[in-house]
């Protein structure tokens, strides 16, 4: 019906139509850069739009249909294949027709061009792939294998290797490095329109013929398109249950173990990280205190009952030293005055009501004064939990 559908690629819902042209659309190809997109149908015409559908200009391409758009890596050219039997090459800025390429004997079906060189691949209903040269509009090399229509040619990544398929139901692999063809992928039982033995099988995936199906651009999603009208979309996973053993999904029972490894060597990363000296303190000399200077006891920790209380230890230049009686650490203000209550046995005292000489509780008294009970396991299991906090207990 020559209409645009904007649809909705998260709830694959159609937001839209836009009646773009006149007759059937066959071709729609984004600019690499996603700034525009080029669009033909059945009379031949084809329209430069903005992705807001917005139409620019239109161009009679061919005398008869379109079928193919495709874009030069800069993509300042792009190439058109037509049922006319010519491949064309454009000035893209311009909307100007640069080369005619002859060559083919009937429609042509597909083509497209090499993902970084100057080279462009076609496939026609003379049962001929061609290789042209968009600079100089030449065939360079053509390939005689297939036995029926070519409906779809695609280039690798790499660009070295090239895939055909049309009404044979074969797909065929060319080395264009020696222009050499590798073993025949068979596997459908009806003419391809868009490996050796196929991965899985989708019985029945459309009501009719399937004319064309591409990836999302991070690979997990499908979407076909049919002749029944109908476009689908289809998860990664396997349709029949299961799941693909790839490096996007390994499986729910190895990713477990996967993860588990991996957070468990991060926890002991950081167990090990805690237990590093803080940098530059370990090199620091140690200074003898002045004359006269009165120094802690030594003893790194005293037992009371119920707690384990750590005393202080020497300390470094440019380190403060903990409160006491030293003449060198008055300590905040008020303090001194706390101290001197405390030894002529005055009221007062600091916070929570200690006095000097009265014992310290226990931890559970402490907790049972505050209304709370510890945790199953005590303190050990709460750092537990602390170090674990990557990953499951």
């Amino acid at each position: 019906m020559g209409q645009f559908t904007v649809w909705n690629a998260g709830t694959y819902n159609f937001e839209s139509l836009k009646q773009a042209h006149d007759h059937p659309i066959y071709a729609l190809s984004y600019t690499h850069s996603g700034q525009f997109f080029l669009s033909s149908d059945n009379s031949g015409a084809l329209k430069y739009f903005t992705p807001q559908i917005n139409n620019l200009t239109t161009l009679q391409a061919h005398r008869e249909a379109c079928r193919a758009i495709s874009f030069s890596p800069t993509d300042e050219k792009f190439a058109t294949g037509g049922d006319d039997g010519l491949v064309k090459i454009w000035t893209f800025g311009e909307a100007r027709e640069e080369k005619v390429c002859s060559g083919h004997g009937w429609d042509v079906r597909d083509l497209e061009w090499h993902p970084f060189k100057g080279l462009v691949v076609s496939g026609s209903k003379d049962l001929l792939v061609k290789f042209w040269d968009p600079r100089l509009g030449k065939d360079i090399s053509t390939l005689h294998s297939h036995r029926a229509v070519v409906n779809s040619t695609r280039w690798s990544t790499d660009g070295n290797l090239v895939a055909t398929a049309g009404g044979e139901g074969v797909i065929r692999l060319f080395d264009i490095r020696t222009f050499k063809e590798l073993e025949p992928l068979k596997g459908h039982k009806e003419p391809i329109t868009d490996p050796t033995k196929p991965v899985s099988i989708v019985q029945e995936a459309h009501d009719q013929v399937v004319w064309s199906f591409d990836y999302h651009p991070l690979g997990h999603v499908l979407a076909s398109t049919s002749r029944d009208c109908s476009v689908r979309f289809w998860a990664r996973a396997r349709p029949q249950g299961g799941q693909e053993v790839d490096r996007w999904h390994v499986g729910d029972a190895m990713s477990q173990t996967l993860g588990g490894v991996k957070w468990q060597q991060r926890a002991e990363e950081e167990e090990q990280d805690e237990d590093m000296p803080l940098p530059g303190l370990a090199a620091a000399p140690v200074q003898p205190p002045p004359p006269g200077t009165q120094i802690a006891p030594s003893a790194s920790t005293i037992s009371l009952p119920g707690l384990s209380v750590p005393m202080p230890a020497p300390t470094l230049p440019g380190i403060a030293q903990p409160y006491g009686n030293n003449s060198m650490s008055p300590g905040p203000p008020g303090f001194m005055q706390h101290q001197q209550q405390q030894q002529q046995g005055l009221p007062g005292g600091p916070p929570g009501g200690l006095r000097r000489g009265q014992p310290l509780p226990s931890q559970q008294d402490m907790l049972n004064s505050m209304g709370s009970a510890p945790p199953p396991g005590g303190a050990e299991n709460r750092f537990r939990g602390r170090r674990n906090r990557w990953g499951p207990q």
